[in-house]
């Protein structure tokens, strides 16, 4: 097996992949997970009570598949015009 390291061919936008957004915001919830554990913990007993311990895992599995989902169906690339909402730009420009 040869595998040779390369950059991605537009890797100036590389930050636009939904797959690096996600990775990104994977990171951060690791960073964070020290202060999250601590208000959890802080928090009073009957707050806690509300949850119940079974749910913990499937909240975070759903919300970790929603976040993959709303990656996979948005996009961050700028919306294109076509000729005619250019010209209608154009226009409205010229009219104030």
């Amino acid at each position: 097996m040869n595998l040779k390291l390369r950059l991605v061919d537009d890797a100036a936008k590389v930050h636009t992949y939904s797959s690096t957004i996600i990775a990104a915001a994977l990171g951060a919830v690791s960073v964070a997970s020290p202060f999250i554990e601590a208000a959890w913990t802080g928090m009073p007993d009957e707050v806690k009570s509300l949850l119940p311990d079974s749910w913990r895992l499937a909240i975070a599995i759903a919300v970790g598949c929603l976040a993959i989902i709303a990656a996979r169906y948005t996009t961050t690339a700028p919306k294109t015009t076509t000729a005619t909402e250019a010209a209608d730009g154009d226009a409205s420009t010229a009219a104030k």
